[in-house]
């Protein structure tokens, strides 16, 4: 899968000159404030909770898919003595999913 490489990350920027009070809620390249991977819009007081809300949801989005991808790879079996699958996860997947989960809530 080929996505922008690196760390992505939400920005906030002051819209100038359009007299009111609007952000632009952009997704970019943490270490390249330049390369804008998604905008959420420009954003008033009104709705400005929801598109800082999106972006991080945005950002988020490679780090979840490593993690869902590590964790479907060392999933479970099923057991043959019953009909249910037995999942078991690394510690490691776990922190991931818990840190993944953060960005996406905005939280980290």
């Amino acid at each position: 899968m080929k996505q922008t490489q690196g760390e992505w990350e939400v920005g906030i920027s002051d819209i100038i000159g359009t007299g009111n009070d609007r952000h632009h809620i952009v997704v970019g390249l943490k270490e390249n404030h330049h390369k804008i991977i998604a905008s959420t819009g420009f954003a008033s007081a009104s709705d400005e909770d929801e598109s800082i809300t999106n972006a991080h949801l945005i950002s988020a989005a490679p780090d979840m898919y490593v993690v869902l991808k590590n964790i479907i790879s060392g999933f479970g079996h099923k057991n043959p003595k019953s009909k249910f699958w037995e999942f078991t996860i690394s510690d490691k997947y776990f922190e991931d999913a818990k840190k993944a989960l953060a960005k996406a809530e905005g939280k980290q």
